[in-house]
């Protein structure tokens, strides 16, 4: 049996997990009007209806997942009690940390080579903040990665190759090329269009462990 142990969520409904459930009991939105052509609101190209965490992303995709990511696990860690990786040491006599990350597909329009291959290589040395693992997983299948990411952490607990499994799914949609290609496709939802997607951007993290682990861990 395996158990969450700890969960953080970065969301436009909340930085933390608490306040994203808050959110949603209250019924809160966080939907917002952009341009579709980019730039401010208004002019003849409609608006697109988006929810974001704190206005106009800047940067590339990768700095922005980068970015979302790291308030969510540091928050995920603190909830599951590992404050440091060395905690594990004291309980298994190592850091046997397994990381699978979540990703869209990497050749997605809005991102570009350079920023997805940055992202990569900086999860890889450190899985955005400093995990001090060598098994960082990358699954780039879209809305499928999410589900895999956990069945992949759920094997490893299961034969032992791993004490703690960090499970990260993370996205950003606010790209003007992306909102731009939704609304040529008539895909997105603007002012003018009752249904369609809503771009948003978010990150969620779990930890699972063993169930007999966490227990005795308590």
């Amino acid at each position: 049996a395996v158990a969450i142990t700890g969960i953080g969520f970065n969301t436009p409904l909340g930085q933390c997990t608490v306040q994203t459930y808050t959110s949603v009991r209250a019924g809160l939105n966080r939907f917002s009007a952009w341009s579709i052509a980019g730039g401010d609101q208004g002019g003849d190209d409609g608006a697109a209806i988006v929810s974001a965490i704190k206005g106009k992303p800047k940067g590339t995709w990768g700095e922005q997942a980068a970015n979302l990511t790291t308030e969510a696990l540091q928050e995920a860690l603190f909830d599951a009690g590992l404050y440091e990786p060395q905690d594990l040491h004291q309980v298994f006599g190592r850091s046997a940390i397994s990381a699978h990350l979540a990703l869209p597909y990497e050749d997605r329009i809005d991102i570009d080579k350079e920023s997805w291959a940055e992202f990569i290589e900086n999860a890889k040395s450190h899985c955005v903040v400093a995990l001090h693992s060598k098994d960082v997983n990358i699954l780039p299948y879209g809305h499928a990665a999410g589900l895999m990411a956990v069945d992949q952490a759920l094997g490893k607990l299961r034969l032992g190759e791993a004490d703690v499994c960090v499970v990260i799914g993370v996205d950003s949609l606010l790209a003007d090329e992306y909102i731009q290609w939704l609304a040529s496709e008539n895909k997105l939802k603007t002012d003018f269009q009752p249904s369609g997607l809503i771009p948003a951007e978010g990150a969620a993290v779990l930890i699972l462990e063993r169930e007999a682990d966490a227990v005795k861990r308590q």
